[in-house]
């Protein structure tokens, strides 16, 4: 997931930690890990993280660990373990003195109450079969507090599972922790922010886009993005290798968790140093030059009605991630008809996404074949995306060196591909748009 700027967080504690010290307060609530159960109180200063598989105790230890080395610059250097009482304390000064993470192993059959000083009292036990770990958050000013070291719990779940694969639950390490209920909770703190607004595009307008006059000019780039919202251009020179390729697997370890009914496909954010890594600096630059070449052909695609916001200028409105996404697709692995920045009312946005850059890897793919087509349809912005006419799609071909450019707001989808002999792999780019119409952060992960 990609979550607010730590560094931020950083370096503001010296205001916080004043803040803090008059009005910090303490509050316990308990969400259930199952449906049936029940919390009394809106305030969600505790979530229920992990039903445990195998060793309890060891799958807690793990939790507990690597949230501590993922986060030791918010964490005093000793934190308290009592392993008599499955309980684990985590102090926090960054927050106050007195704020602190506790995680609880509470096994089956046990029962807690509610012991937050606000609550009225009522329905505050609530029984829970099946054993779990509380997360429990103490002392802080309020649920956008909580909201934030929840995200730094959810930010080391890959590394979590990972480490229980080695010890407790080697079978099946992603059923070892259930962060459904973290998920939402961190969720819904990341929706209620705004969207980053990305990074000065100018840093990549000498790159590697302006290649791209070689193959098709610039009028007809604009003349197809705007009558009917996407363009495809092949660029031999950008082609992925098989050496390439190879350095690209060590990167492609984990799944999303948008859940297997919405998309199977396996991801990676890169950065440039990554990209270096993996011998594909020239295919990187590429991407995140889009934005400065829409930058200089003054591209929009409507009437701009609201004003940017920095570092995007109104002489240069697009701005680019640090970060290009690599996915890969198996046999029988899709991704659902989505849109990257659905239209709300009053054709609000849903986040800064402007265009989406798909650059494809793949040699010799053939679609009656193989399957695994983009599916877009390009029925305009103005379309209700979430309801389009079946019939007027249009299928991109994945072939390896295509460049796909085309407004984030339309619907797509990857068909399931359909050949065991190959996977499907691409390097996406979102290129943003910020300004200030007061669109939410819709988060991606």
């Amino acid at each position: 997931m990609r979550l607010t700027n730590s560094k931020s967080i950083a370096a503001a504690a010296a205001w916080l930690v004043l803040v803090r010290q008059s009005h910090a307060y303490s509050s316990s609530v308990q969400l259930p890990l199952f449906p049936h159960t029940r919390s009394s109180t809106p305030q969600e200063s505790a979530v229920a993280v992990a039903p445990a598989v195998g060793s309890s105790h060891a799958v807690a230890n793990d939790l507990v660990r690597t949230f501590v080395q993922s986060n030791a610059q918010f964490l005093k250097e000793d934190c308290v373990i009592a392993d008599e009482a499955n309980e684990w304390i985590c102090p926090m000064p960054i927050f106050g003195d007195d704020a602190r993470v506790r995680f609880e192993l509470i096994s089956s059959g046990h029962s807690n109450g509610n012991s937050n000083g606000n609550s009225n009292g009522s329905d505050d036990d609530t029984r829970r079969d099946g054993t779990f770990i509380r997360f429990h958050v103490e002392d802080v000013l309020d649920q956008q507090d909580f909201g934030w070291i929840c995200s730094k719990l959810y930010d080391c779940t890959a590394s979590i599972n990972g480490v229980t694969a080695g010890t407790a639950v080697q079978s099946n390490p992603s059923a070892a922790i259930d962060f459904q209920q973290l998920r939402a909770v961190v969720a819904g703190y990341c929706n209620a922010k705004p969207p980053h607004p990305g990074y000065d595009a100018s840093r990549w307008q000498h790159s590697e886009i302006h290649n791209i006059a070689n193959y098709v000019d610039a009028s007809t780039i604009l003349q197809q993005l705007k009558s009917q919202g996407f363009i495809t251009i092949d660029l031999p020179k950008y082609r992925i290798t098989p050496q390439q390729h190879e350095q690209l697997s060590a990167f492609l370890q984990h799944k999303t968790n948008q859940g297997a009914s919405v998309r199977t496909d396996t991801v990676h954010f890169l950065n440039y140093e990554q990209s270096q890594q993996a011998g594909i600096a020239d295919q990187f630059e590429l991407l995140l030059s889009i934005a400065s070449y829409l930058n200089d052909l003054q591209f929009a695609w409507v009437q701009p009605q609201h004003n940017p916001i920095p570092p995007a200028t109104p002489a240069a409105p697009h701005t680019v991630p640090n970060e290009i996404q690599i996915a890969e697709y198996g046999y029988e692995e899709f991704y659902k008809p989505h849109s990257d920045n659905s239209l709300q009312a009053q054709d609000l946005r849903s986040n800064f996404r402007a265009v989406t850059g798909i650059l494809y890897c793949n040699d010799d793919w053939d679609l009656p074949t193989m399957g695994g087509a983009l599916r877009i349809w390009p029925q305009g912005r103005d379309h209700p995306v979430r309801s389009p006419d079946p019939a007027r799609y249009v299928d991109v071909e994945p072939r390896n060196g295509r460049l796909l450019l085309f407004d984030s707001c339309l619907l797509h989808s990857v068909e399931p591909v359909t050949t065991r002999e190959q996977t499907r792999r691409a390097l996406t780019v979102w290129i943003n748009r910020p300004d200030d119409s007061g669109v939410k952060g819709e988060t991606y992960y």
